[in-house]
């Protein structure tokens, strides 16, 4: 059997010689699914100038036919190929990753990647059928979609991930970009909420100790500091609606 596709075009390689650099099934021994493929990250408006990147990329690994699927997946009677043929198809997967981007950039960008793998490989149309084919398929592709999607998202996201995994039936991508949304707001206001009682705890032991260095802060409202211990140095936090009480040790 000779693979034949748009990452070698001039040259026939057969499936079996996993070892050959030119063949598109080599994995090199830097090849990993942590590494970087490009530096340019997309941000939402620069989408032609990453794909271009993106692209340039996985042609220079012979990598390419596994993205636009034009070197297709083995059938179960042909084992060895399909083994090799998952091994890498999950390494380019594995490397479409949300990594530094928002949860908005990340969906753009896996969005962006299904319309036009759409264009490669259209759900094929049958007007004769009465089974529910079509919608079998296309529910399939949209549980594609849904794994794609949540596999990729950061550690920080393993809870609401583990969640979405665990619905019956599984959440359409949408309702799942929704909810990890919340959840990435959520996150996004409690570290906010650490930073600013960080800083004000900071002030305020400072004040107490007769620190001058912060002389130009706004001084903190005394009725709001609680005296809770005879014992130098302590200093507890509590949060109630919207204020905070310091609890500062002289």
């Amino acid at each position: 059997m000779v693979v034949r596709s748009k990452a070698c075009r001039n040259t026939d390689i057969k499936d079996t010689d996993y070892s050959n650099p030119m063949s598109p099934y080599y994995l090199g021994t830097s090849d990993n699914p942590g590494m970087v493929l490009v530096t340019t990250l997309l941000n939402g408006d620069n989408y032609p100038i990453w794909k271009r990147a993106m692209t340039n990329a996985l042609w220079a690994k012979n990598k390419i036919g596994f993205i636009d699927g034009t070197i297709l997946k083995p059938d179960q009677t042909k084992p060895v190929e399909l083994f090799a043929w998952k091994k890498c198809n999950s390494m380019e997967l594995a490397l479409l990753r949300q990594d530094n981007l928002s949860i908005s950039m990340y969906y753009m960008k896996m969005k962006a990647i299904w319309d036009e793998l759409s264009t490669y490989i259209p759900v094929p149309v049958c007007t004769c059928c009465t089974r529910g084919v079509m919608k079998d398929l296309v529910a399939k592709c949209e549980k594609g979609h849904i794994y794609q999607f949540l596999m990729g998202l950061n550690d920080r996201f393993n809870t609401v991930r583990s969640n979405n995994l665990g619905m019956e039936p599984l959440p359409y991508v949408s309702k799942a970009y929704a909810l990890i949304t919340q959840e990435e707001k959520r996150q996004l206001v409690t570290w906010q909420q650490s930073l600013t009682i960080e800083a004000i705890v900071f002030h305020v032991t400072d004040q107490a100790k007769g620190g001058s260095k912060n002389a130009n802060l706004p001084k903190i409202n005394q009725s709001s500091v609680v005296i809770t211990t005879k014992r130098q140095d302590t200093a507890k936090i509590a949060a109630t609606n919207s204020l905070v009480i310091l609890l500062v040790g002289i």
